[in-house]
């Protein structure tokens, strides 16, 4: 994902202008090639319900890598994950390709997640958000069960997966591509485990039930809307497909492994929280130049000669945002002795992280 660089300040107003510009840009609909997934894409997508597409060229490329791998697999060459054993069993062999995959993901459904199938997620749809507007995010960064992904981290997983794929170089089909974007589009998130990976060589447990929800496998669950109420609630996988008229996807050989082996949840969750420490950076400023002026300290602390002489690039960007900030107000007291300084110093120390 592109990612800027330099200061704090030029950092967030980045995000903060990608997050303006793409979710007032036509319909709001986020176009992934592979190349061009940003942060603000990947919140936009998760927790404002914007829409994905992906072009007729994207999938061209798509299937470029799905043919040459076919090219590859019909020879006798040994492919990894395909017909070797995975990780530490890569050593080993086996004539029976097409059941890898599926024990693949089989064994790696392993996570704890609530049991029963009819429980109402703990979310309703806003009916007044317009999609893709900055207003209060439709999903939450937190979910009830304790032991289950909340929907925006998989949503951002998917989208992040999607656009791993979308290079063309892991050998999937277009189609099932296509499947992956419309379980998107059509809201149909998969249940996740929380716990379960530690994002080495990747998600592999997580994303192995986005893979199985794909698959339309009857142990597995997916978020669905209720048509009469707009609530969320769980629906076996192959339910859910059906009612979206989305086909189950029967996996070739190097699918079960190009659908898991990343670290899609990792990154995603990731840009969500970069996202949030961005915001709660620029608010705690706010926040503590507003705390000088109740408290009717000083702005002294803050001045750019001591940021100089510490000194720290991020701590001196802290400290003159703040003092710009308390610049001409009437509430700051700028000429006070050391013995009335001392009761502001916890304001005073704030500007030294």
């Amino acid at each position: 994902m592109m990612v800027s660089s330099g200061s704090l300040n030029d950092l967030l107003l980045a995000h903060w202008t990608s997050l303006e510009r793409r979710s007032t840009s036509a319909h709001a609909i986020q176009s992934i090639d592979g190349h061009n997934l940003s942060v603000a894409t990947v919140v936009l997508v998760a927790r404002y319900g914007t829409s994905v597409q992906i072009s007729h060229e994207t999938y061209r490329t798509i299937n470029v890598g799905a043919k040459a791998f076919d090219v590859k697999s019909s020879s006798a060459a040994t492919i990894y994950g395909v017909n070797t054993g995975f990780g530490g069993s890569a050593d080993t062999r086996t004539k029976v390709v097409d059941r890898l995959k599926e024990d693949l993901l089989s064994g790696l459904q392993y996570g704890i997640v609530a049991a029963p199938t009819t429980d109402t997620a703990n979310l309703k749809h806003d009916k007044n958000h317009q999609e893709g507007s900055l207003q209060t995010p439709i999903l939450p960064l937190n979910h009830d069960i304790k032991t289950v992904m909340p929907e925006s981290w998989v949503r951002a997983s998917m989208l992040v997966r999607l656009n791993s794929l979308a290079h063309g170089a892991s050998g999937v089909l277009p189609s099932t591509v296509e499947a992956l974007l419309r379980l998107l589009t059509d809201n149909v998130i998969p249940k996740v485990p929380l716990h379960g990976s530690i994002s080495a060589s990747g998600d592999l447990s997580p994303l192995a039930y986005v893979a199985g929800v794909l698959d339309g496998k009857s142990s597995l669950d997916a978020y669905v809307d209720k048509r009469e109420d707009g609530e969320r609630h769980l629906d076996r996988a192959d339910v859910a497909l059906s009612r979206h008229s989305i086909s189950p996807i029967v996996l070739t050989t190097r699918e079960g492994l190009a659908l898991v082996n990343g670290t899609s949840v990792s990154a995603a969750v990731a840009a969500l929280a970069m996202h949030e420490a961005l915001n709660l950076a620029a608010l705690s400023q706010v926040l503590t130049a507003m705390s000088v002026e109740a408290l009717r300290g000083t702005d002294e602390s803050f001045d750019p000669f001591l940021a100089s002489v510490r000194p720290h690039w991020g701590q001196a960007e802290c400290s003159s945002n703040i003092h710009t900030m308390l610049e001409g107000s009437g509430l700051v007291n700028r000429y006070q002795g050391v013995t009335a300084a001392r009761p502001y110093y916890p304001a005073k120390v704030s500007g030294w992280p």
